[in-house]
């Protein structure tokens, strides 16, 4: 843990029957926005990311201000240093991988650096999520596993100062779950680099001994270590499988 947060959010937002409001700081390196579905959790990265202005609110990160609606501050998603990646990647359908993971870096890594420079870092990272031999496939032609190892090799290029992981691995099979966050835990050990993930699988947030957020019907209901938050939904689940707790 670090003395200052990385994070500092208040918002409130209203869309269609969902009435959002969550204030937060975060200071754990990785961190599981734990709920169920509905919950208003992928909005609320969305107005982190900058992808919905909210109603009301504040975020900093890292003390920048980011957005204040009262304020009338708002810097562009592209000008976050955030990395967001969603359950569904959004692949670019007309660029191959390699140009896929490079698109970035003409606003990140491109900052004074040239054309070798910036394609060392796409091998770098394509090499990094066991991709190197993707670099001229289309997006179409992916399998749902190679899409996500492209979209988090892409969404890591430019060196964001904070990731948001929106359930990306959902749809993948546990061997291949397992070993991609493998790739990803490694890569981030030494890293200054923050995650908020996102999950309403039990098990994950659990398993990452991380801290957790929980949210529940658009608001925060807790925020803690994972054993101490989630006690109780462990608990059900233990006495569901007939272990004791």
């Amino acid at each position: 843990m670090t003395d200052a947060p990385f994070l500092e959010a208040s918002i409130a937002h209203r869309i269609g029957p969902l009435s959002l409001k969550a204030e937060f700081t975060l200071r754990e390196p990785w961190t599981v926005l734990f709920g169920p579905s509905g919950a208003g959790k992928s909005t609320l990265l969305q107005i982190l990311a900058g992808l919905i202005r909210p109603d009301a609110g504040v975020v900093r990160r890292d003390g920048e201000t980011l957005m204040d609606r009262a304020g009338r501050v708002f810097v562009a998603p592209g000008q976050r240093d955030i990395g967001f990646l969603t359950q569904v990647p959004a692949l670019f359908p007309h660029l191959d991988v390699r140009a896929n993971v490079g698109f970035g870096l003409r606003s990140g890594l491109g900052r004074g650096a040239d054309k070798r420079a910036r394609a060392a870092r796409v091998d770098d990272m394509l090499k990094l999520f066991h991709a190197e031999a993707l670099g001229s496939r289309m997006p179409g032609t992916l399998s749902g596993g190679e899409r996500q190892r492209v979209a988090l090799a892409r969404a890591l290029a430019p060196e964001p100062r904070l990731l948001l992981l929106d359930e990306p691995f959902a749809g993948l099979d546990i061997s291949l779950k397992e070993e991609i966050v493998g790739d990803l835990l490694g890569y981030l050990r030494g890293r200054s680099l923050p995650v908020l993930y996102v999950s309403h699988d039990l098990g994950e947030a659990l398993q990452t001994g991380s801290g957790v957020i929980k949210f529940s019907d658009g608001g925060i209901t807790a925020q803690g270590p994972a054993l101490e938050v989630l006690a109780e939904e462990r608990r059900q689940l233990l006495v569901r499988l007939g272990v004791p707790g």
